[in-house]
Order: structure tokens, then C-alpha cells, then sequence
């Protein structure tokens, strides 16, 4: 599929008017869409699966739900996009039902176990419909929402990559990695003295795993591809080349070739979580399955360089708050997640503009705008004093691309992996802290400027040194 890069503001708009309309009433889908055609109107979600998030109460019954749990709608398959997690709930809940063995799980339990919010899950289904179309997505989300059991019934969204700018590659420009010093980064690595094996996964297009910089970074045995709506071995080939540039800033290799990454030394691996097609296509419930395996290997860290967009059209004033799907996904995972601002030069404050995952309220998230090489602000980074929580460099950024090559590349999906990177150095260096105190830790030692105060809620850019450094 070939995707837009941005969502047509009339149509989105009038998309989320009519799910509201059909939420609210039983009104039928044909009587409202009228001639409205389904290119005109449908290119942001799948026309053939609706997600279905439970509610708290309902996701902890544990059920295998089929389509005949649906008999309200016409549908063909159910899939749980969230088992994996339910299983560690369920192993967490079982393992705590008394103060011994509470006591014995404290003792044993791994540090991701202890993160397990067992209040905070929710089950995520997707629901194949019988007729594909936008009445029956409507339709379906219409009667589900009904539903005492059902928390959320919405559409299957396309996501999209983070909007960037290449440019020239010219070894000159911004002496190549020049802003890792912006950072502190030299000084960082002569804190990160750890040997412990800390794993990324990153949430992209793939990663090419035979490149000179990151051949022995990556963990090929573990990767997988979700593009079929399905996991499969693979995801270690990376063909649209966006996911091997994010990586790289990451992890690439400290081999005297080419560049280094900030998680350089041996210890930081990369999983690859393919999500994104070759053409840049990607649905909310693939990047729902990648955080679920994920969560089952026990990887600490999830960079997330896409998202989706809304715009408000002030002759459709509504605002579609928080779509639940992915936002119930990112709530189960017991890990840090790390996500660009997003490169439309908005205030996501604002209540005209959003920009998703970025402005998701969780605590385990990080959302990043990305800055020059001299900590400004980049002229297309996404801002905010309270969705934004820092700064990192985002524009210039020499970086890997598939077949052996480098190049410059510009933009938030840029800067949010030199945070992942630094959360990577922090827990191998502490591996007791918890993602609170990880999150903590880099937040709380920004290099603040004047400027930056305006723009995030940190009121500044990230300081890899200070955020390694040894308390007490």
C-alpha cells in the first residue's frame, strides 16, 4: 500500500465526526456516509478489522475469545493481539496471591516482572469483519461500544513514519557527529563501564543486520517481522531504510569503520521489530503485536519512531482523545518507551493539534522533539511544555542506510533513538533501577536553557554525562 505522509485534514475530520455520530446513536452507516467514496474517506485505517479493547474487569477473566463471542456483529476471526502479556499477568497474579509467596516473588522475580502493572492491563482483540467497508467498520464499532466488557471499539489506524528531511551528504556538514559532544556523549561512555547485556527493540521498518556498523549488534535469533498481521522470523532486512537509520544512533558498532552509535560497546543489542512495510505502511495492530513479544522477552526498552496525526478543522470542532488501542498496548508494557515529538512544527498543547503515541499521559513514556547540534530548537520538531518532556539532537544526523552507506538525516525519529540509547547505558550501568527511576534519571539532568522552558517540560536538551552519573 502506498501511504500519504500526512492525513488529509477534511476527511479525517469528517471520519472522526461520523464515528462519534454512530457511537452516540444507532443511526445507520449508508444513511451518513452518502456519497462519500471510501478513497476519499477511508485511506487512514483498515477496512477489514476493527480493534476491540476490554475493559479492566473483563481482561482478567483470561478468556479466548472467538467470533462467536460477537454474535452482535459479522465477523469471521478474533485474534488476541495481547495473550503474551495476559500470560505474564496471569503468572504475576498467581504467583502473589499470598504475603509468602508474594514475598518469594520479590526475592526472584526479574526487575520487568516487578514493572508488570497487573491494574493497568487490558486485553486488545482484533475483530475480522465478514463485509470489509467503511459501514461495516462503523457499524461494528457502533454495537461493540454498547458492550458492558468492551473499554473501546475503534478503527485499526495506519500509522506513519515521522516525517523526514534527507540532507546533503557531505562529509563536511556538521562534522558528522558533532553532536555527540552537544550531549556529553564522550564523557558518558567513560561512565558506562557496565558489560551487562542490555537489549533495544526497535519498532520500525527492520534493521539491516549485515551492515559494517551493525553486524554484530544485532540479535537475529530474536527479531520478527509483523507486516502479515502475524509474527514471523525475520525483520533483520531492512528494504525502506528508516529503521536501520534509527537503529544506528542507537547501537552502531565502536569499530573504527564508519560511525558509532550511542550504546556503542558490545552490551547494547538490538531486536528488530518489523512493522513497517517496504512502502512505509503500517497498522496500529502490528506495532500491538510488537510490544506484546516484546514484553515476553523481557526487553527493557522500545524506541518508536511513528505516529499518527489530527488535526482540528474548525467546521468539525471534535477531538478524538487518546485511541485506545495502542495506548492500552504501551500502559501493559513493563518497559520504557521512547517516541519522537513528531516534524509538524505544532504546539501539541494545543487542543487543535495531537500527534499519537507522543501525546499518550503514561509514565513510561518519553517523548522526544528533536534540537541543532548548538541545543535550539529544529525549525519542524513538534513542541510542548507538558507533551514533550526533552530535547535531542534531530537535525544533521549522520547516520547508517541499508547496503553499507551512511547519510545525513533530519528529524524527531532521529532524536528519540539517542535517548533509547542512553536508557540502554543507564540499565546496564544500574540494572536495579526501575523505568520510573530510569526516566527519572534522564529528565532530571537535562542541560536546561532559557529557550527550551517555552517548548518542553524538562525546559531543556539531554545530557548524557549527567544522567550516568553515580548518586550518592
Amino acid at each position: 500500500m502506498k501511504l500519504q505522509k500526512k492525513l488529509q485534514k477534511k476527511w479525517f475530520c469528517l471520519f472522526l465526526a461520523v464515528v462519534m455520530l454512530l457511537v452516540s446513536a444507532p443511526v445507520k452507516a449508508d444513511e451518513i456516509l452518502g456519497d462519500i467514496s471510501t478513497e476519499e474517506m477511508g485511506a487512514e485505517f483498515a477496512h477489514d478489522r476493527i480493534l476491540v479493547v476490554l475493559t479492566h474487569e473483563a481482561s482478567l477473566n483470561f478468556k479466548s475469545y472467538t467470533a462467536a463471542d460477537f454474535s452482535e456483529i459479522a465477523c469471521t476471526n478474533v485474534t488476541n493481539l495481547t495473550a503474551d502479556i495476559g500470560d505474564m499477568v496471569q503468572q504475576k497474579i498467581n504467583q502473589t496471591q499470598t504475603a509468602a509467596q508474594t514475598a518469594t516473588f520479590e526475592e526472584t522475580a526479574s526487575n520487568f516482572m516487578k514493572d508488570l502493572d497487573v491494574d493497568a492491563y487490558q486485553q486488545i482483540l482484533s475483530v475480522e469483519l465478514s463485509n470489509p467497508g467503511l459501514a461495516s467498520v462503523f457499524s461494528a464499532i457502533n454495537l461493540l461500544s454498547k458492550r458492558d466488557d468492551v473499554y473501546a471499539a475503534e478503527p485499526d489506524y495506519y500509522m506513519y513514519e515521522y516525517g523526514t528531511t534527507s540532507v546533503p551528504n557531505d562529509p563536511y556538514y556538521n562534522n558528522q557527529q558533532a553532536y555527540m559532544n552537544l550531549i556529553n556523549m564522550p564523557e558518558a561512555w567513560d561512565l558506562a563501564t557496565s558489560s551487562r547485556v542490555v537489549k533495544v527493540g526497535v519498532i520500525d521498518s527492520g534493521i539491516d543486520a549485515m551492515h559494517p556498523d551493525l553486524d554484530s549488534k544485532v540479535e537475529v535469533d530474536l527479531c520478527r517481522s509483523y507486516t502479515l498481521g502475524y509474527a514471523v522470523e525475520g525483520g533483520y532486512v531492512d528494504l525502506n531504510g528508516h529503521g536501520t537509520k534509527v537503529a544506528s544512533i542507537i547501537a552502531a558498532e565502536g569499530n573504527s569503520t564508519g560511525i558509532c552509535g550511542v550504546g556503542k560497546n558490545a552490551n547494547i543489542k538490538l531486536v528488530s521489530l518489523q512493522a513497517i512495510e517496504d512502502d512505509g505502511g503500517i497498522l496500529a495492530s502490528w506495532s500491538i503485536l510488537a510490544i506484546n513479544y516484546a514484553a515476553t522477552l523481557e526487553i527493557p526498552i522500545i524506541n518508536y519512531s511513528l505516529a499518527f496525526y489530527w488535526s482540528a478543522n474548525e467546521d468539525i470542532p471534535i477531538k478524538y482523545d487518546n485511541p485506545s488501542g495502542l495506548r492500552s498496548a504501551i500502559n501493559n508494557y513493563p518497559g520504557l518507551f521512547v517516541c519522537g515529538a513528531g516534524n509538524e512544527n505544532k504546539n501539541m498543547d494545543s487542543n487543535n493539534f495531537s500527534c499519537y503515541p507522543s501525546e499518550y499521559t503514561l509514565n513510561n513514556i518519553i517523548v522526544v522533539g528533536g534540537c541543532t547540534y548548538d541545543g535550539t530548537v529544529t525549525s519542524g520538531s513538534n513542541y510542548g511544555t507538558t507533551s514533550v518532556d526533552l530535547f535531542a539532537p534531530g537535525a544533521g544526523i549522520y547516520t547508517c542506510t541499508p547496503g553499507g552507506g551512511y547519510t545525513y538525516a533530519t528529524g524527531t525519529s532521529y532524536a528519540a533513538p539517542f535517548v533509547a540509547g542512553v536508557a540502554a547505558l543507564i540499565k546496564a550501568q544500574y540494572p536495579s533501577l526501575t523505568v520510573a527511576q530510569i526516566k527519572a534519571r534522564i529528565l532530571d539532568n537535562v542541560h536546561e536553557t532559557s529557550d527550551m522552558y517555552n517548548y518542553c517540560a524538562s525546559g531543556g536538551y539531554l545530557d548524557a554525562f549527567a544522567a550516568l552519573m553515580p548518586t550518592g
